[in-house]
């Protein structure tokens, strides 16, 4: 796929995978927004390929929803939503239901949130 001139968003993208991606994407002529959870860190991963950064939190639909509009709205649409951020906790059964809900926020219906979205 050609990026050049491509808008990009990227959740998870202070750190990880995420981050490593969203370079990527700004290295090919993409304009990027690292968006993550920890604004602080996306706006130092987005600083040295000048992209921006953006708060959001996956596990609440309304946070994917302010990030998708935002963006569509500053840069006049969304060419790719690479929606990565996940969390991993580790233990198994015995985990309180409270965090389970939280792992199945995060790390399935953040995607179902943004496909509604976009």
């Amino acid at each position: 796929m050609d990026f050049q001139g491509a808008t990009c968003v990227v959740t998870g993208a202070a750190s990880g995978i995420g981050r490593a991606c969203a370079r990527r994407f700004a290295e090919e002529g993409a304009t990027v927004v690292f968006a993550d959870l920890d604004l602080d860190a996306a706006r130092a991963a987005a600083m040295p390929v000048g992209g921006t950064a953006a708060h959001v939190d996956v596990g609440d639909p309304a946070s994917i929803g302010a990030l998708i509009a935002d963006a569509w709205e500053s840069l006049d649409g969304i060419d790719c939503f690479f929606s990565n951020a996940g969390i991993a906790i580790g233990g198994g059964a015995e985990v309180v239901d409270s965090e389970w809900d939280r792992i199945w926020r995060v790390n399935a219906m953040a995607h179902v949130w943004a496909a509604r979205e976009l």
